[in-house]
């Protein structure tokens, strides 16, 4: 590792830690007043209280990290360049795009670690900050959204996944016994659907053995059971969702002919979010490097906020706009990632990153 590396990396990680802790100390603050009253009503206690907020650090780290990404290389190119440390390292022959590549696989490795928290044990540790606030409600807490196994008065319950819009139920069994605790009846629907409070089988069987008769139909009302009433109560937030349920939902849906769209938009844009700070920092670069005159850093701050916030507007603009409309959420991907940038190629400010003279 030669020196203008390890001269980058020390400075690029001091102000990440600072940038960091702001963004982090914003986010939880914000955090705290949106659940303090929920937490308030319940009447949790003190340590679970600490617990909630400690197991939704993940959560909250995971909406900064975009923003404390871009705002940290941002500020410490600005801090080479107040050095004139910048100006040494092109009077020295070195180009633009050999900085560009060592900030970019900085950016790259660090959100390779947190794309990977965010996509396996994020949802996990966030579902279980509200399992704390569940239990206060008293519902009926499932571990798992999925092989769900309910222990039920009049028999047993098993259910292969509970889709997190609450309305559908996907290869549900209720298995009655009678009180010598025997078989009486096996129902089985491969999709239930809610409508109007009322739980409607579609491709199911009825195996009845009352009487040692066993009579098989298709045709049946799947029987009202008050536990199933108030299943939605349980379902999941997608943020709770990690990329293997999503894939499980929509391999499921896909086989059953349920509308998966909203499942596809959101596992596209969390694929999409590694590739985001990438995309950001190409665009943002090549205006950090103006040396007519010292840029301030609330200068620089104010340039990246800019760029980010226009970001999330046009990135959440069109991911709503294209499932409206029914758009393949690849290819509002493919326009953000690909076509954008297409559009740089002609732009004077980003020669610097293809002059190699």
């Amino acid at each position: 590792m030669n020196k203008l590396t390890k001269l980058i990396i020390k400075e690029f990680f001091q102000n990440l830690l600072i940038v960091y802790l702001v963004f982090l100390t914003i986010g939880f603050t914000i955090d705290f007043f949106d659940k303090i009253d929920d937490l308030y009503a319940y009447k949790l206690k003190f340590i679970n209280i600490i617990e909630f907020f400690l197991l939704r650090i993940p959560y909250i780290f995971s909406q900064i990290h975009l923003y404390a990404l871009i705002i940290s290389a941002l500020v410490t190119i600005n801090i080479l360049i107040q050095h004139n440390e910048m100006l040494a390292f092109f009077t020295s022959g070195i180009k633009p795009i050999r900085l560009f590549s060592i900030f970019l696989i900085l950016i790259i490795s660090l959100n390779s670690i947190v794309f990977l928290q965010n996509l396996l044990f994020t949802p996990k540790l966030l579902r279980k900050s509200e399992k704390k606030i569940q239990k206060k409600m008293n519902v009926k807490d499932f571990t798992n959204y999925s092989d769900i196994f309910i222990k039920h008065k009049e028999g047993f319950i098993f259910i292969d996944l509970l889709l997190p819009n609450g309305n559908f139920l996907i290869n549900t069994y209720f298995i009655r016994l009678n009180n010598n605790f025997e078989v009486e009846d096996v129902y089985y629907a491969r999709v239930l659907e809610r409508k109007n409070n009322d739980w409607i089988a579609k491709d199911g069987k009825w195996l009845s053995l009352k009487n040692n008769k066993a009579l098989l139909t298709d045709e049946f009302n799947f029987p009202k059971l008050e536990i199933l009433q108030d299943i939605s109560k349980t379902t999941y937030h997608p943020d709770w969702l990690t990329i293997g349920d999503l894939i499980k939902i929509i391999r499921v849906g896909i086989k059953t002919g349920m509308d998966i769209t909203s499942y596809n938009y959101q596992l596209t844009r969390k694929l999409g979010s590694f590739f985001y700070p990438i995309l950001l920092f190409y665009l943002i670069f090549p205006y950090t490097l103006q040396f007519g005159r010292t840029k301030k850093n609330k200068e620089v701050i104010f340039l990246g906020l800019v760029f980010l916030l226009s970001f999330t507007i046009i990135e959440t603009f069109l991911f709503r706009l294209g499932q409206n409309i029914g758009i393949n959420p690849l290819i509002i991907l493919f326009i953000l990632l690909i076509a954008l940038p297409l559009f740089t190629l002609k732009h004077k400010k980003y020669i610097i990153l293809y002059n190699r003279e």
